[in-house]
């Protein structure tokens, strides 16, 4: 993207079920109607869970440390997959914090 090296990185997903409160004002009815054309399940939601590394004028600047080892069984793999695109936790000049939930900073404890 330009000078900037943008990577997505995948920490895990956990996968919820497709309940009426998902879709807020949408029917659960409709809401299956969509998904199942699309090929997509109807009575569950994967819902992933991302950190981006960025890379920019030598710097690498980690956007969310998600969950890492602090999370549901399904997730924790981000330091892993860190070290398959090439990098390692020292390697990380700067953290932004997008928000301060849980999916979002529970590596910080890392």
């Amino acid at each position: 993207m330009g000078a900037m090296e943008v990577i997505t990185i995948n920490d895990g997903v956990l996968r919820r079920p497709l309940g009426s409160d998902f879709v807020r004002g949408v029917p659960l009815d409709e809401v299956k109607a969509l998904l199942a054309p699309q090929n997509l399940p109807t009575d569950y939601v994967d819902i992933p869970y991302t950190a981006y590394p960025i890379v920019l004028d030598g710097k690498r600047y980690l956007f969310d440390t998600r969950f890492v080892d602090n999370g549901p069984l399904t997730t924790g793999r981000l330091v892993a997959n860190l070290v398959a695109a090439g990098f390692t936790p020292a390697d990380i000049d700067h953290v932004v914090i997008n928000h301060f939930h849980s999916d979002h900073i529970n590596g910080l404890r890392r």
